[in-house]
Protein backbone atom coordinates (compact mmCIF):
# COMPACT_ATOMS: atom_id res chain seq x y z
CA UNK A 1 0.00 0.00 0.00
CA UNK A 2 2.88 2.35 0.80
CA UNK A 3 4.53 1.66 -2.57
CA UNK A 4 1.22 2.27 -4.32
CA UNK A 5 0.77 5.58 -2.47
CA UNK A 6 4.30 6.66 -3.37
CA UNK A 7 3.63 5.93 -7.05
CA UNK A 8 0.45 7.99 -6.98
CA UNK A 9 2.39 10.86 -5.40
CA UNK A 10 4.89 10.82 -8.26
CA UNK A 11 2.00 11.25 -10.73
CA UNK A 12 0.91 14.58 -9.20
CA UNK A 13 2.41 17.67 -10.81
CA UNK A 14 2.86 20.89 -8.85
CA UNK A 15 0.66 22.82 -11.31
CA UNK A 16 -2.39 20.69 -10.45
CA UNK A 17 -2.22 18.36 -13.45
CA UNK A 18 -1.64 14.62 -13.50
CA UNK A 19 0.97 12.66 -15.40
CA UNK A 20 -1.56 10.28 -16.97
CA UNK A 21 1.06 8.02 -18.53
CA UNK A 22 2.72 7.46 -15.18
CA UNK A 23 -0.63 7.21 -13.37
CA UNK A 24 -1.73 4.42 -15.72
CA UNK A 25 0.84 2.11 -14.12
CA UNK A 26 -0.94 2.48 -10.78
CA UNK A 27 -4.54 2.96 -11.93
CA UNK A 28 -5.52 -0.66 -12.37
CA UNK A 29 -8.55 -1.38 -14.56
CA UNK A 30 -10.54 -4.56 -14.93
CA UNK A 31 -10.87 -5.60 -18.58
CA UNK A 32 -14.38 -5.33 -20.08
CA UNK A 33 -16.33 -8.55 -20.50
CA UNK A 34 -19.24 -8.92 -22.92
CA UNK A 35 -19.84 -12.45 -21.66
CA UNK A 36 -20.88 -13.08 -18.06
CA UNK A 37 -18.08 -13.79 -15.60
CA UNK A 38 -19.39 -15.01 -12.24
CA UNK A 39 -22.89 -13.98 -13.49
CA UNK A 40 -21.79 -10.39 -14.21
CA UNK A 41 -21.12 -8.67 -17.55
CA UNK A 42 -18.98 -5.52 -17.64
CA UNK A 43 -18.98 -3.75 -21.02
CA UNK A 44 -17.35 -0.32 -21.46
CA UNK A 45 -19.19 2.66 -23.01
CA UNK A 46 -17.51 5.73 -24.46
CA UNK A 47 -19.26 9.06 -23.81
CA UNK A 48 -16.79 11.51 -25.33
CA UNK A 49 -13.88 10.05 -27.31
CA UNK A 50 -12.20 13.46 -27.63
CA UNK A 51 -11.66 13.50 -23.85
CA UNK A 52 -11.35 9.72 -23.41
CA UNK A 53 -14.44 9.90 -21.21
CA UNK A 54 -15.97 6.49 -20.61
CA UNK A 55 -17.65 4.32 -18.01
CA UNK A 56 -17.90 0.63 -17.21
CA UNK A 57 -21.37 -0.82 -16.69
CA UNK A 58 -21.67 -3.88 -14.46
CA UNK A 59 -24.78 -5.89 -15.33
CA UNK A 60 -25.94 -8.89 -13.28
CA UNK A 61 -27.03 -11.87 -15.33
CA UNK A 62 -28.67 -15.16 -14.37
CA UNK A 63 -27.59 -18.35 -16.15
CA UNK A 64 -26.02 -16.23 -18.86
CA UNK A 65 -29.39 -14.75 -19.85
CA UNK A 66 -30.34 -11.10 -19.48
CA UNK A 67 -33.54 -10.49 -17.56
CA UNK A 68 -35.68 -7.47 -18.40
CA UNK A 69 -36.37 -6.48 -14.79
CA UNK A 70 -36.23 -3.22 -12.94
CA UNK A 71 -33.21 -2.91 -10.68
CA UNK A 72 -31.39 -0.06 -8.97
CA UNK A 73 -28.44 1.52 -10.76
CA UNK A 74 -25.41 2.80 -8.85
CA UNK A 75 -23.36 5.70 -10.25
CA UNK A 76 -19.94 5.32 -8.65
CA UNK A 77 -17.72 8.41 -8.31
CA UNK A 78 -14.33 7.20 -7.09
CA UNK A 79 -12.62 9.15 -4.33
CA UNK A 80 -13.20 12.83 -3.57
CA UNK A 81 -11.39 16.06 -2.86
CA UNK A 82 -13.22 17.58 -5.86
CA UNK A 83 -10.46 16.13 -8.04
CA UNK A 84 -11.86 12.56 -8.11
CA UNK A 85 -15.69 12.33 -7.60
CA UNK A 86 -16.99 12.18 -3.57
CA UNK A 87 -17.94 15.91 -3.62
CA UNK A 88 -19.16 15.36 -7.17
CA UNK A 89 -21.74 12.83 -5.97
CA UNK A 90 -23.28 15.42 -3.64
CA UNK A 91 -23.41 18.14 -6.30
CA UNK A 92 -24.83 15.75 -8.91
CA UNK A 93 -27.61 14.91 -6.44
CA UNK A 94 -28.24 18.63 -5.87
CA UNK A 95 -28.50 19.27 -9.62
CA UNK A 96 -30.79 16.27 -10.00
CA UNK A 97 -33.11 17.74 -7.36
CA UNK A 98 -33.41 20.84 -9.54
CA UNK A 99 -34.35 18.82 -12.64
CA UNK A 100 -37.25 16.69 -13.81
CA UNK A 101 -36.46 13.24 -15.22
CA UNK A 102 -38.92 11.07 -17.10
CA UNK A 103 -37.42 7.64 -16.47
CA UNK A 104 -34.92 8.25 -13.67
CA UNK A 105 -35.37 8.66 -9.91
CA UNK A 106 -32.40 9.39 -7.70
CA UNK A 107 -33.34 7.82 -4.38
CA UNK A 108 -30.13 7.72 -2.36
CA UNK A 109 -26.56 8.88 -1.85
CA UNK A 110 -23.92 6.55 -0.41
CA UNK A 111 -21.08 8.74 0.89
CA UNK A 112 -18.13 6.40 1.53
CA UNK A 113 -15.55 8.17 3.74
CA UNK A 114 -16.01 11.33 1.60
CA UNK A 115 -13.15 13.81 1.22
CA UNK A 116 -14.30 17.17 2.59
CA UNK A 117 -12.42 20.17 3.92
CA UNK A 118 -12.42 23.94 4.15
CA UNK A 119 -10.58 27.02 5.28
CA UNK A 120 -11.04 26.13 8.94
CA UNK A 121 -8.28 23.93 10.31
CA UNK A 122 -9.70 20.99 12.20
CA UNK A 123 -7.80 18.62 14.45
CA UNK A 124 -7.15 15.68 12.16
CA UNK A 125 -6.84 12.14 13.41
CA UNK A 126 -3.31 11.04 12.66
CA UNK A 127 -1.86 7.64 11.77
CA UNK A 128 -0.15 6.07 8.78
CA UNK A 129 -2.96 6.86 6.36
CA UNK A 130 -3.32 10.34 7.84
CA UNK A 131 0.30 11.18 7.21
CA UNK A 132 0.30 9.75 3.70
CA UNK A 133 -2.93 11.55 2.82
CA UNK A 134 -2.04 14.92 4.26
CA UNK A 135 1.52 15.03 2.97
CA UNK A 136 0.56 15.30 -0.66
CA UNK A 137 -3.02 14.50 -1.55
CA UNK A 138 -5.01 17.02 0.48
CA UNK A 139 -2.84 20.00 -0.39
CA UNK A 140 -2.63 18.97 -4.01
CA UNK A 141 -6.39 18.68 -4.56
CA UNK A 142 -7.04 22.05 -2.94
CA UNK A 143 -4.42 23.70 -5.16
CA UNK A 144 -6.00 22.12 -8.22
CA UNK A 145 -9.65 22.90 -7.54
CA UNK A 146 -9.74 25.94 -5.24
CA UNK A 147 -6.27 27.53 -5.34
CA UNK A 148 -7.33 30.90 -3.90
CA UNK A 149 -10.34 30.27 -1.67
CA UNK A 150 -11.27 27.07 0.10
CA UNK A 151 -14.57 28.48 1.35
CA UNK A 152 -15.95 28.49 -2.19
CA UNK A 153 -19.70 28.00 -2.86
CA UNK A 154 -18.83 24.52 -4.14
CA UNK A 155 -17.43 23.62 -0.71
CA UNK A 156 -20.27 21.63 0.83
CA UNK A 157 -21.81 23.24 3.93
CA UNK A 158 -19.14 25.92 3.93
CA UNK A 159 -20.01 29.55 4.77
CA UNK A 160 -20.90 30.28 1.12
CA UNK A 161 -22.45 26.95 0.12
CA UNK A 162 -25.90 26.54 -1.40
CA UNK A 163 -28.82 26.08 1.00
CA UNK A 164 -30.37 22.68 0.26
CA UNK A 165 -33.11 22.82 2.88
CA UNK A 166 -35.72 23.49 0.20
CA UNK A 167 -34.60 20.65 -2.07
CA UNK A 168 -35.89 17.08 -2.10
CA UNK A 169 -32.41 15.76 -1.45
CA UNK A 170 -32.27 11.95 -1.44
CA UNK A 171 -31.69 9.84 1.65
CA UNK A 172 -27.97 9.61 2.46
CA UNK A 173 -25.69 7.32 4.42
CA UNK A 174 -22.30 8.67 5.52
CA UNK A 175 -19.68 5.99 6.19
CA UNK A 176 -16.86 6.95 8.56
CA UNK A 177 -13.77 5.08 9.75
CA UNK A 178 -12.30 5.62 13.22
CA UNK A 179 -8.77 5.93 11.82
CA UNK A 180 -9.75 8.21 8.96
CA UNK A 181 -7.98 11.58 9.32
CA UNK A 182 -10.96 13.28 7.66
CA UNK A 183 -13.64 11.87 9.94
CA UNK A 184 -14.50 15.19 11.60
CA UNK A 185 -15.32 16.73 8.22
CA UNK A 186 -17.36 13.67 7.30
CA UNK A 187 -19.39 13.91 10.49
CA UNK A 188 -19.91 17.61 9.81
CA UNK A 189 -21.40 16.66 6.43
CA UNK A 190 -23.84 14.31 8.15
CA UNK A 191 -24.74 17.01 10.67
CA UNK A 192 -25.26 19.50 7.83
CA UNK A 193 -27.73 17.17 6.15
CA UNK A 194 -29.66 16.67 9.38
CA UNK A 195 -29.71 20.41 10.06
CA UNK A 196 -31.14 20.96 6.57
CA UNK A 197 -33.93 18.53 7.43
CA UNK A 198 -32.71 15.69 5.23
CA UNK A 199 -32.87 11.95 5.84
CA UNK A 200 -29.31 10.98 6.77
CA UNK A 201 -27.64 8.12 8.61
CA UNK A 202 -24.15 8.00 10.11
CA UNK A 203 -22.38 4.63 9.97
CA UNK A 204 -19.14 4.42 11.96
CA UNK A 205 -16.52 1.69 12.05
CA UNK A 206 -14.11 2.57 14.91
CA UNK A 207 -11.29 0.32 13.69
CA UNK A 208 -11.51 1.23 9.99
CA UNK A 209 -9.00 3.37 8.10
CA UNK A 210 -9.67 5.70 5.15
CA UNK A 211 -9.97 3.12 2.34
CA UNK A 212 -11.02 0.12 4.45
CA UNK A 213 -13.77 -1.03 2.10
CA UNK A 214 -11.19 -1.84 -0.61
CA UNK A 215 -9.66 -4.59 1.57
CA UNK A 216 -12.16 -7.50 1.45
CA UNK A 217 -10.29 -9.44 4.14
CA UNK A 218 -11.41 -6.90 6.75
CA UNK A 219 -14.57 -7.62 8.71
CA UNK A 220 -15.63 -3.99 8.33
CA UNK A 221 -15.60 -4.34 4.54
CA UNK A 222 -18.25 -7.08 4.70
CA UNK A 223 -20.28 -5.14 7.26
CA UNK A 224 -20.16 -2.13 4.97
CA UNK A 225 -21.49 -4.11 1.99
CA UNK A 226 -24.34 -5.41 4.16
CA UNK A 227 -25.24 -1.86 5.24
CA UNK A 228 -25.27 -0.63 1.66
CA UNK A 229 -27.49 -3.55 0.64
CA UNK A 230 -29.93 -2.80 3.46
CA UNK A 231 -30.01 0.89 2.58
CA UNK A 232 -30.70 0.22 -1.10
CA UNK A 233 -33.44 -2.30 -0.34
CA UNK A 234 -35.14 0.09 2.10
CA UNK A 235 -35.06 3.07 -0.25
CA UNK A 236 -36.22 1.02 -3.25
CA UNK A 237 -39.10 -0.40 -1.20
CA UNK A 238 -40.22 3.09 -0.19
CA UNK A 239 -40.24 4.36 -3.79
CA UNK A 240 -41.29 1.41 -5.90
CA UNK A 241 -43.67 -0.70 -3.81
Amino acid sequence: MSIFSFGIKLSFRSDGSINCRLMSFFDFKAPPSAKPTDTVKSPDFTIDPSRNLWFCLYIPSTNGDDNAVNMPLIFYFHDGGFAWGGNLAHHVAVKACESEFKDLKIIGVIAIRPFFGGQERMKLKQGLWGRLLLMYKARWVWRMFLPEERDHPMNIFGPKSEDISGLKFPATIVVVGGFDPLQDWQKRYYEGLKKAGKEAYLIEYPNAFHAFYSVPELEEASLFIDKVREFMKKECAKRFH
